[in-house]
C-alpha cells in the first residue's frame, strides 16, 4: 500500500487464530479503520494476551487504565516512526493521526468533536459495548491461541464479575442480549436519520466505532444470531457498513 506520509506505522495487535484477517479486537479495529480511511500504510506486530503489559512497557506505550490496583496495558498501540510517537488507546491514537496528518480525512473534527466525545463516553459503553461483549466472550475465546484464552478467560471473568461459563450462555439470555442490541441501533437511526453516517456524510470516529462493534458481533457469533440482528437492522445500516467494506481489506495494507 502506498502512504499518503510516506512513512509505515506499526500496529500493536492481539492475533485470533481462528478468523481469516487476525483479529477480532473492536478497539484494533477502529485504529485499523482509521488508517485505511486515512491512506496511512502499516505494519502489525503480533502480541499474545499475556504479553501485552511486557510488551507495552518494553516500547514505552502509556497504559489505558488499571486493573486490580495495578496499570493496565491493552492493545491497540501505535509507533509511528515519523515522530517517534508511542501512544496507545484508539480515541487518543485517531486524535493523534488528525493532528499530525491533516491533509488526510479527519475523523474527529472540531465542529463535533465533543458531540462525538459524549457518545463514545455515555451512550456506547452501557448501550451498545455491553450487551455486544456479553455476546462475544465466549466465542472470542475460542478464536484465540490456548495460551491468549486462558488469559482471556480469567482476566474477563474478573472484569465482569461472572463466571466464564456463565457469560452470555442461556439461550433466553441471549435473545434479551440480542434484542438490546437491536434495541440501540433502532435509537441511534433516529439520530442519523437519513444521513449514511451518524454526523453526516463525512466518516467520523463515531461511525468507525460502530462499524467496529457490527464487525466484531458479526464474527464472533453464530450465523442464525447474526441473521436475527442484521434482519432487524440491515435497511438502515445496510447501506451504513457497506460503505465500509472497502476499509476492511487488511492485508492488503501490511508492508
Amino acid at each position: 500500500m502506498t502512504s499518503k506520509s510516506g512513512t509505515t506505522i506499526t500496529v500493536y495487535d492481539i492475533q485470533a487464530t481462528g478468523t481469516q484477517d487476525g483479529t477480532i479486537s473492536t478497539n484494533v479495529w477502529r485504529v485499523r479503520y482509521a488508517l485505511h480511511i486515512k491512506g496511512l500504510a502499516y505494519k502489525v506486530e503480533w502480541v499474545e494476551y499475556p504479553d501485552i503489559a511486557a510488551t507495552m512497557k518494553t516500547i514505552g506505550a502509556p497504559p489505558t487504565g488499571m486493573r486490580a490496583g495495578q496499570p493496565l496495558y491493552t492493545c491497540p498501540a501505535i509507533c509511528d516512526p515519523t515522530t517517534g510517537i508511542i501512544l496507545s488507546d484508539s480515541l487518543q491514537i485517531v486524535q493523534y493521526l488528525d493532528t499530525q496528518y491533516p491533509a488526510t480525512p479527519a475523523l474527529l473534527p472540531a465542529s463535533s468533536r465533543a458531540l462525538q466525545k459524549a457518545f463514545l463516553e455515555t451512550y456506547l459503553p452501557t448501550r451498545i459495548r455491553a450487551p455486544i461483549i456479553h455476546l462475544v466472550v465466549q466465542m472470542s475465546a475460542e478464536q484465540l491461541s490456548p495460551r491468549s484464552a486462558e488469559f482471556f478467560r480469567r482476566t474477563r471473568e474478573s472484569d465482569i464479575g461472572v463466571a466464564f461459563e456463565e457469560i452470555g450462555r442461556k439461550e433466553d439470555e441471549r435473545q434479551a442480549l440480542l434484542g438490546k442490541v437491536v434495541q440501540a441501533f433502532e435509537e441511534v437511526e433516529k439520530w442519523k436519520g437519513d444521513e449514511l453516517f451518524v454526523t453526516g456524510e463525512q466518516v467520523s470516529f463515531v461511525d468507525v466505532t460502530i462499524a467496529a462493534h457490527l464487525r466484531r458481533l458479526q464474527k464472533s457469533i453464530s450465523e442464525d444470531e447474526w441473521e436475527t440482528v442484521w434482519k432487524a437492522i440491515e435497511p438502515r445500516w445496510g447501506g451504513f457498513m457497506g460503505s465500509f467494506t472497502k476499509w476492511e481489506v487488511i492485508r492488503r495494507h501490511f508492508t
